[in-house]
């Protein structure tokens, strides 16, 4: 299999693209809101255009679900909300539901906060297809590692000394990194400071 193939590579310009999709799918199901909820931090940029696209104010909350790429046992909320959420439509989003547990996690928080379940609907750009929770909207399934625009530092941290370790040569995990677009600047800077 070849290398890219392990891996989907969004760009600004998908990330876009996607989310124009998402809103389009959530302003035809003609549920109304009355605030965006961001699971950070995947969901706070998808949280920032979907607010344009819907007119929706946003509040966010920090849920640590991750460590070196790898899904903790139980995710946890690291910073909340200060505010109750009863009456409240809420779209609560993230950017990907990768096991489901974030999204599950996040859904008792927010029913901890006065929120009805049935006033909370779900989104997200993608979705994996082992994924214990589905979204009520989603807009791609794919089992590819995802690299979203906005982790370029985070993946050259975590995929650069996984790279090292399968015996390919600094220049190719260079040269793996400009296929993804990112900035040779940026490369060289985390790759130097992760000594690969």
């Amino acid at each position: 299999m070849n290398w890219q193939q392990q891996y989907l590579n969004i760009t600004w310009e998908d990330f876009c693209a996607t989310t124009s999709t998402l809103s389009q799918k959530i302003t035809r199901s003609a549920k109304k809101f009355d605030l965006i909820v961001a699971i950070a931090r995947g969901g706070l940029t998808l949280a920032q255009l979907m607010s344009d696209h819907l007119s929706l104010p946003i509040a966010a909350f920090t849920v640590q679900s991750y460590k070196d790429f790898k899904q903790a046992s139980i995710p946890h909320i690291v910073y909340g909300l200060d505010t109750r959420l009863t009456g409240k439509k809420i779209l609560l989003l993230d950017d990907v539901s990768d096991t489901g547990k974030t999204f599950l996690r996040s859904l008792i928080y927010l029913e901890e906060l006065g929120a009805r379940k049935v006033d909370i609907t779900t989104a997200a750009l993608h979705l994996k297809p082992h994924s214990t929770y589905v979204p009520d909207f989603y807009v791609t399934k794919t089992s590819a590692w995802i690299v979203y625009p906005y982790e370029v530092c985070e993946t050259i941290v975590q995929l650069g000394p996984l790279w090292q370790k399968t015996g390919i040569s600094r220049e190719q995990i260079k040269h793996r990194f400009l296929t993804f677009g990112f900035a040779t600047q940026t490369i060289n800077m985390y790759l130097k400071k992760i000594g690969v």
